[in-house]
């Protein structure tokens, strides 16, 4: 879940500002631009808004301020932006800035437990069984392999706030489950066909291309197909075993991924996921999805509860090494490790590597990354819970 805060349009006019602005010198507009980016780097290194854990320089570079020591900071308290608190400062009626993210990521979380176990627990492929590859809004065939475009294959809550099962579940063409959003069917003007009912022609891109959903479907089942060949060609060399196609896999992966919170960049954690769970000629997988789902829970909740910062997706699914072991296999056996508390021994460098073109872990990145696309982007679309 991305995160955000609730920037007021007067807060380039209020009188705080105004105040701050006078007493540093500077344009209201480039005071709130300090105050954003403060409120911003908060919602990495210090969640609940309690600045205690830092001190004045730290908050002030996270405030992007370039000044003297100890003016922004001083100019935040007297203008009421930031309280005193004990030893330390926090940030005033922060729950208006910073809204609930915390309780959101949590609600998520537990939203991402109930999908994570419609899959396990064979919920999802009763729907595919009753279902086929038909979209129940529009009647046309959906794309599985379409992991974007509005033809692309999910899976949608009838009733958004409903249950996760068989009888609330249907497939639905991305089109239709943007569309739809977080209503009903009758809410949002929209009706359930009857299972087995003729495909139509896609309203998105088939009304000039007829047989444009057709051809689309084709490809994805050549591209099926191709892979299968592949695999057969693997069988000669070593014996069969039961496997999950990749993209059983790949569907699997983008439940997971939106569960995590899409922290990250996409294609690395992707590649480590699937390198956890393909089958090692006929062996086997090398972890189950319930082991990498229940590592990812208790991490979360566990960063939830004690506000610490989310690792790149890549980084709790990496290899492991001969002299170290992978970061999720030691969650999943219920071990707490490593500490990611920004103040025990680390630097400034490291507690605010994003601010001076370090990565989300306070390692500095090559200067051709550094300042670049946020490491946060993720898939823009996601498949099962568009609809809620």
């Amino acid at each position: 879940m991305s995160e955000w805060i609730k920037l007021h349009a007067a807060v380039f006019s209020h009188p705080k500002t105004l105040r701050m602005a006078k007493c540093l010198g500077l344009p209201p507009a480039a005071v709130a631009g300090h105050l954003g980016s403060l409120w911003c780097w908060a919602l990495e290194y210090a969640p609940a808004g309690d600045l205690s854990a830092f001190d004045t320089e730290e908050i002030e570079i996270g405030a992007g301020w370039q000044g003297d020591d100890g003016v922004f900071a001083a100019a935040a308290i007297a203008a009421g932006y930031l309280d005193e608190l004990g030893a330390g400062v926090a940030i005033h009626d922060w729950g208006d800035y910073g809204g609930k993210w915390k309780e959101q990521r949590l609600v998520e979380a537990g939203r991402s437990r109930s999908r994570r176990a419609a899959y396990a627990d064979g919920t999802i492929d009763a729907v595919r069984a009753r279902d086929g590859d038909q979209c129940r809004y529009c009647g046309k065939v959906v794309n599985w392999t379409d992991k974007r475009g509005p033809d692309g294959g999910t899976y949608d809550h009838v009733m958004p706030d409903g249950p996760t099962d068989a009888e609330n579940l249907v497939v639905a063409c991305r089109g239709c489950n943007v569309s739809k959003g977080h209503r009903s069917p009758a809410a949002a003007e929209m009706s359930l066909r009857e299972v087995g009912l003729g495909a139509e022609p896609s309203p998105y891109q088939c009304e000039s291309v007829p047989n444009q959903c057709e051809s689309e479907h084709r490809l994805g089942r050549r591209e099926e197909k191709r892979r299968e060949e592949s695999r057969g060609e693997l069988e000669t060399l070593w014996p069969a075993a039961p496997a999950v196609s990749d993209a059983t896999l790949i569907d699997e992966f983008e439940m997971w991924w939106a569960s995590y919170g899409k922290v990250g960049d996409h294609a690395p954690a992707r590649d480590c996921y699937l390198w956890w769970r393909r089958d090692r000629r006929g062996r086997g997988p090398r972890a189950s999805a319930e082991e990498l789902a229940i590592a990812a829970d208790r991490y979360l909740e566990d960063c939830a509860r004690n506000d610490r910062k989310i690792k790149h997706g890549a980084t709790f699914l990496a290899k492991e090494t001969k002299t170290k072991s992978a970061v999720w296999r030691e969650w999943a056996a219920g071990e707490e490790h490593g500490c990611m508390d920004p103040t025990a021994g680390a630097d400034v460098n490291a507690v605010i590597g994003f601010y001076l073109g370090g990565d989300n872990d306070g390692r500095a990145l090559p200067a051709s990354t550094a300042g670049g696309e946020d490491a946060r982007g993720g898939v823009p679309a996601r498949e099962l819970d568009e609809g809620e």
